[in-house]
């Protein structure tokens, strides 16, 4: 290793650093779960207030379940008696979402979080108690109104890292927009600037390979975000495809690893990227970038630069056949604020296409969000490795 990534990994400035507060937004994938152990890794240096899971490539209970038994494992603030975040107990709040987006991630991939969450090295529990409440949850709450209710009651802006789509996050934009000026800045895993992106033809049929998973799992949602003010900090698939993770990777991260692997495609740093930006910001480029988002047709979901954006919304337009925005399952009682439509407010219905009207910030015209990139890519896969296997920032309740 190189002795700018041996200081990264052990320099002694961030546990002088008042903890940043921090919401994780994940969907329950291999990678939303490396990517948590890394954030856990450097605990004394984030305070994780509350974690929202999408059931997007995971099953609806079964991703906040692993969350909860990683966190168990793997966390100090959330065995302790105190927390900021004012979680019962001092655990950390996880809660699944209620919502639902507008196309599916393959049931293959979603199977991957039953795997984790069967794993015995998190499964060791004390009563039959503890393992009831860390596989259902005792919040009795939804995701969505636990990331609102969580801004709303921070004290100091929130980072809020969402490493799967952004639903969650336009539903309390919609629904609780007061809680916006809490948030610091959005973090994204998603997209896909100038390459091409990761929604292939065998995986589903009817679109042009341009989107992204994370954006093309919810459109509508993905602009409801960029037509916000929030400042957004995208890491895209240009970043992502820089950097990829082998199988050495994941067995430093948790024991039993091999559950995690992709069938046949190579596994790249997606949502550990973008969390890794948040501990080693000197390991990162910016640029900033003018772009929108596709909400419909072959292309929904694509992240297009804003010079493209109008052909390509006008040929969605033309393409997308008629259909609902969001469905929503029934969520616990009283939790949800809801107008009897099935949409979200600040959408309009053109031609039977769900399109964006607009809103703060960018509008309809795109908007200019910051693009992270690695330096070196290799350095950084280094640091990372050094990092979950080493204890020398004192985070974590496991090294």
């Amino acid at each position: 290793m190189s002795s700018m990534a041996a200081a990264a990994v052990c320099s002694p400035h961030s546990t002088l650093r008042t903890p940043r507060p921090v919401y994780l937004d994940h969907d329950g994938g291999n990678d939303d779960y490396v990517a948590l152990v890394y954030l856990l890794k450097h605990e004394n240096r984030f305070d994780l207030l509350g974690v929202s899971v999408t059931p997007a490539n995971s099953w609806w209970k079964v991703g906040a379940a692993a969350t909860r038994k990683i966190l168990r494992t793997l966390s100090k603030k959330h065995a302790s008696s105190s927390s900021s975040s004012g979680a019962a107990e001092g655990r950390i709040p996880v809660a699944e979402s209620t919502l639902d987006g507008v196309n599916t991630f393959p049931d293959a991939w979603r199977h991957d979080a039953c795997k984790l969450n069967l794993l015995p090295q998190l499964n060791g529990f004390e009563t039959e108690e503890e393992a009831l409440r860390l596989e259902k949850g005792e919040d009795g709450i939804s995701g969505q109104l636990l990331l609102a209710q969580t801004l709303l009651a921070s004290e100091s802006p929130v980072t809020v890292v969402a490493t799967g789509p952004l639903t969650n996050l336009a539903w309390v934009l919609d629904n609780f927009p007061e809680a916006s000026r809490k948030i610091d800045k959005v973090l994204i895993m998603g997209g896909a600037i100038d390459v091409p992106g990761n929604v292939f033809a065998d995986d589903v049929e009817g679109f042009d390979g341009s989107a992204e998973w994370n954006i093309f799992w919810d459109p509508p949602a993905a602009k409801r975000v960029w037509d916000s003010d929030l400042e957004l900090v995208l890491t895209p698939l240009d970043a992502t495809n820089e950097v990829p993770i082998t199988k050495e990777t994941l067995l430093r991260a948790l024991a039993g690893a091999h559950l995690l692997e992709t069938e046949t495609r190579p596994f790249f740093a997606w949502d550990l990227l973008t969390v890794a930006q948040l501990v080693h910001p000197e390991l990162f480029t910016t640029s900033q970038v003018e772009c929108d988002v596709v909400v419909g047709g072959a292309s929904q979901g694509r992240t297009v630069r804003t010079a493209t954006t109008a052909r390509a919304t006008a040929e969605a337009a033309v393409a997308t056949a008629g259909r609902p925005h969001q469905q929503q399952r029934s969520p616990p009682a009283g939790n949800e604020k809801e107008d009897g439509t099935g949409r979200r407010g600040g959408e309009d219905t053109v031609s039977g296409d769900v399109v964006s009207t607009g809103g703060a910030g960018a509008g309809a015209g795109g908007r200019t969000v910051t693009v992270i990139r690695a330096r070196d890519p290799k350095e950084l896969v280094d640091v990372i490795l050094a990092d979950l296997c080493s204890s020398c920032d004192g985070g974590g309740a496991s090294s």
